[in-house]
């Protein structure tokens, strides 16, 4: 088949978990059929996806999207008195334009869109359209306003669900099939959807790249990474390190985490100490992974599936998560991973990986068993394309 894949990003090297699944599923798809992508993009990101790809016969189009700061806040400003919500901050006329030009050129036989955002550009009827939803972004926008404390941010999260909800099921209802990483994410969509066809392709991992490494570990370490600018990232890793952490150093004095990614925010640098390491963006996730004892998740909020699980248990590291931080993945507690969802839970799940090292090794070999099995990309490739033979036929 010919397929046009729309990507409201496409950076390189992919860093964001988003932008990793976006980056696989189109490494895979491009194995099995003749891809022309279209994609917002810095002539970087240009530059690098061209090279990545060089020895493929994909075509490449890249549309700049650079707003200074100053008129974006104006978009955000522009959306609150119209009443809508922020999937529309970056419809851009130029998007549009590029649409229409790769439109005019080929026939295809499949439209991908990586983002529900893309359902705001004008496609052909005649043509399949298959989006991807990496969260259901309204649901997200909930549970935000959930666990918000105090009454400002409340209201505030409140205002942008009602308003995301009804955008995004609005648009949700346009394309022929609709992709979500998660069961619990379909039976969202499907209660306001109920016309909708829904298919559940779920994150995966590059099981060539994260892999075990004979590394020296750091006694009593963990690990947590992500962009850190990311709401549920930030907000989880500062309720660790605020309510979890202090309860660990009690018990285990030399106690150390590694915060690594890109972006934190000054409530995160401000924390670093000794005990805290907070590195910002590094170049190979993969040392800071191999070299801790303990993967941890300690998030509060979420949407889909987590990626940074399936890295660590690819690279065999024991995890304590929150019930939201594996959420979708088939790990079982005390099997595969360890959930806690309070302060005082989390602190003994982490101290029981500390003291007993065969079976924190006996948890993380489970999870990678299940992670090489059925959430590598190839199987997650397979899937996608069965998804795409049954839309297109």
């Amino acid at each position: 088949m010919r397929i046009l894949m729309g990507f409201h990003t496409l950076s390189f090297p992919p860093q964001s978990g988003v932008v990793r699944r976006t980056f696989h599923l189109l490494q895979e798809i491009s194995n099995r059929h003749e891809v022309t992508i279209l994609s917002f993009g810095s002539a970087t990101d240009e530059a690098g996806i061209r090279q990545y790809f060089r020895d493929k016969p994909i075509e490449i189009n890249f549309v700049r999207y650079d707003s200074p700061k100053w008129i974006n806040l104006l978009k955000r400003i522009k959306m609150i008195l119209l009443r809508r919500s922020l999937l529309q901050i970056s419809v851009s006329r130029t998007m549009q334009l590029a649409f229409d030009e790769v439109f005019s050129r080929h026939d295809f036989d499949l439209v991908f869109l990586s983002s529900s955002t893309l359902l705001y550009y004008r496609m052909p009827d005649s043509i399949p359209c298959i989006t991807d939803a990496h969260n259901v972004e309204y649901d997200l926008w909930y549970r935000s306003y959930r666990s918000a404390k105090n009454f400002l941010s409340r209201a505030y999260f409140y205002d942008q669900y009602r308003m995301m909800r009804r955008d995004e099921i609005e648009l949700c209802m346009k394309p022929d099939a609709l992709l979500t990483t998660s069961e619990r994410d379909k039976a969202i969509f499907e209660k306001d959807l109920p016309r909708q066809t829904i298919h559940v392709i779920p994150n995966g991992v590059d099981t060539d790249y994260f892999v075990p490494q004979e590394a020296q570990e750091v006694p009593n370490s963990m690990v947590f990474s992500g962009v850190m600018n990311y709401l549920p990232n930030n907000q989880g890793i500062i309720h660790f390190l605020d309510k979890i952490f202090p309860l660990i150093l009690k018990r285990k004095g030399d106690a150390k985490v590694f915060i690594v990614g890109a972006e934190p925010t000054k409530a995160l640098r401000d924390r670093a100490n000794g005990h805290i390491v907070v590195t910002g963006r590094v170049d190979d996730v993969r040392r800071y992974i191999a070299q801790a004892q303990v993967y941890v998740i300690p998030l509060l909020v979420g949407g889909g599936t987590r990626l940074k699980a399936l890295e660590a248990s690819a690279m065999k590291k024991a995890i304590v998560s929150t019930s939201v931080g594996c959420e979708g993945i088939d790990f079982r507690d005390g099997e595969s991973a360890l959930l806690a969802d309070t302060p005082d839970a989390f602190c003994e799940a982490v101290l029981k990986l500390f003291d007993n090292s065969e079976y924190r090794i006996r948890l993380a070999e489970k999870a990678y068993l299940t992670v090489s099995k059925s959430y590598n990309w190839h199987v997650v490739g397979e899937r996608l394309n069965q998804v795409f033979g049954s839309v297109a036929d």
